[in-house]
């Protein structure tokens, strides 16, 4: 009887073919060797013989040594480890499906929303540049400039930074209130009690009449900013056209006149020439007025020509501001 086990599973499939033995894909080996052996039964020596001539082999005799039995145990082992994974049909694990997928479907919702609140951010960011771009793009917002700067100036000037606890701007229960170590810190705050010293006080109140409110005046009664506006109506044939004024105060007479009368009080003789005439109480009041106008020419030798030099620059920028289309 033939060994079959040690021949290859190809080996076996060629032999049924050619002996007329049905096989199928699903064949193992050792469902082929069942069949030759079925079939060498059922056909004798005649088979047998047939199925030696395919193989080509010679009957393997029980007394072989025990080197060749090893050698077809090996083969055997080999053949069935083969079988075994020949009829593995599953797919290989799909660390894919398992892992990155599940993840992707976790986050992807959370990174639709960063990116939507991005947008929107982004979106915001955007109209608020534009808005300082607009405000800042305008000779009103250049004047308003120029006036807190000269407050900044003058604040540094004349109202001092002092600790918590020697600020009288502070009331006192507010003091009471708070703990040791804050009193005791190096924090310090303007002293607003310092507004209220006679020359301070006298220095804000002239700078409101020179550099706001006497420009403001002119720059409302002399207002060069009128414009016609054109006004095209579907039904009628006739147009018809109204004038407004583009600004309330107009800033080009308003930085005009604030660079003037700036330039005028800085002048070195700069002085009421007509209070020499005066006597009595107007000679008093006079008095009064030089003094305070005394004060408030310290504040412009602080500023030097910085206002001059801003207000004409927003002079020029107000000129060109004139050839405007709205």
């Amino acid at each position: 009887m033939v060994d079959l086990s040690g021949f290859k599973k190809a080996d076996l499939v060629d032999a049924c073919s050619k002996v007329g033995v049905n096989t199928n894909t699903k064949d193992t080996k050792k469902s082929l060797v069942e069949k030759i052996e079925k079939y060498i039964e059922e056909n004798g020596d005649e088979g047998l013989a047939t199925i030696e001539e395919i193989l080509d082999v010679e009957e393997v005799e029980d007394d072989d040594d025990e080197e060749a039995a090893e050698e077809v145990t090996l083969i055997e082992e080999g053949e069935i480890k083969e079988d075994e994974d020949e009829e593995f049909k599953g797919p290989p694990v799909d660390l894919k499906a398992m892992i990155v997928d599940p993840i992707l479907d976790f986050t992807e919702p959370y990174y639709a929303q960063l990116l939507d609140h991005y947008d929107e951010l982004s979106l915001k960011i955007n109209e608020f540049n534009e808005d300082i771009r607009n405000n800042l793009s305008t000779i009103v917002s250049l004047n308003y400039l120029l006036l807190i700067f000269e407050v900044a100036i003058f604040s540094y000037t004349y109202i001092p930074l002092k600790s918590i606890k020697s600020n009288y701007s502070i009331h006192p229960l507010i003091k009471s209130n708070l703990p040791e170590y804050v009193l005791d810190s190096s924090i310090v705050l303007p002293d607003l009690t310092y507004i209220l010293n006679f020359k301070v006080l006298s220095v804000f109140i002239n700078w409101i009449i020179y550099s706001v409110a006497i420009p403001l005046a002119g720059s409302f009664y002399l207002n060069f900013t009128r414009r016609t506006v054109t006004f095209y109506d579907d039904d009628d044939e006739e147009d018809f056209e109204i004038p407004v004024r583009i600004y309330e105060y107009d800033p080009f007479v308003f930085n005009i006149l604030k660079v003037l009368i700036f330039y005028l009080i800085s002048l070195p003789s700069s002085k009421l020439f007509f209070t020499s005439s005066f006597g009595g109480f107007f000679k008093v009041f006079a008095d009064q007025l030089l003094i305070q106008f005394g004060f408030y020419k310290e504040f412009t030798i602080v500023l030097g020509n910085l206002p001059i030099i801003f207000g004409l620059a927003n002079l020029v920028i107000g000129i060109y501001s004139q050839f405007e289309e709205y």
